[in-house]
């Protein structure tokens, strides 16, 4: 018997432990979730410039019953897969939860992605808080997920701005920020593609 309830004790000790290490592995945040399965409000245990699990833990609050002059504590918290979520609000900021194709095949997994521009057609995302260049991915419409910038080939982009046709005259003469030249850098191609949106705004057909 004391042999059972010791073992009982290390596994629920192992568990609470494991449990802490896996929360404490991820950042808080106070926001707010939109899913499939309803809306919620509070502590969002999520990575904002990191991948993420499948599932993402919300903590709606804590209460205290009292009875019998003793108190208890009771956390209401949920789990989502990431693939429920619609979106994360956090800090007035809207995240969409997203995979991220890096490579042919290869993906960056359940990635907090916010709107940078977009048009009927294209959308460019930054992740997270990232500043830097070679971290803003595109989504195309019909695509599933969004493409890291630098795998998004010439030939693709050629094919993306029907109905713009001074601006593709100007894409197959290659005249100067209307080609993506293979030697540019990040920051060079993030700025042509944030002209590109702009730019067709008016002009592009879905």
């Amino acid at each position: 018997m004391k042999f059972l309830l010791s073992t009982l004790i290390l596994v629920a000790s192992v568990q609470l432990c494991f449990a802490t290490i896996t929360r404490t592995t991820h950042e808080k945040h106070h926001g707010k979730v939109y899913s499939i399965l309803g809306e919620y409000e509070g502590d969002i245990y999520i990575k904002l410039n990191e991948e993420n699990d499948e599932m993402i833990e919300i903590e709606m609050g804590t209460t205290i019953e009292k009875s019998k002059g003793s108190k208890k504590k009771t956390t209401s918290s949920i789990k989502l897969n990431a693939a429920a979520i619609n979106r994360v609000v956090i800090d007035s900021v809207t995240y969409k939860i997203r995979n991220i194709e890096q490579a042919d095949g290869k993906y960056y997994k359940n990635c907090c992605i916010k709107e940078v521009s977009s048009n009927t057609k294209l959308t460019l995302y930054a992740w997270g808080n990232k500043t830097e260049a070679k971290y803003f991915s595109l989504w195309i419409k019909g695509d599933t997920y969004p493409t890291v910038l630098k795998e998004i080939r010439p030939i693709t982009a050629m094919l993306l701005f029907t109905g713009c046709n001074e601006f593709k005259r100007k894409m197959r003469e290659k005249q100067n920020g209307y080609f993506l030249e293979e030697n540019i850098t990040d920051e060079e191609r993030l700025a042509i593609w944030l002209k590109w949106i702009s730019e067709t705004k008016d002009c592009i057909k879905e």
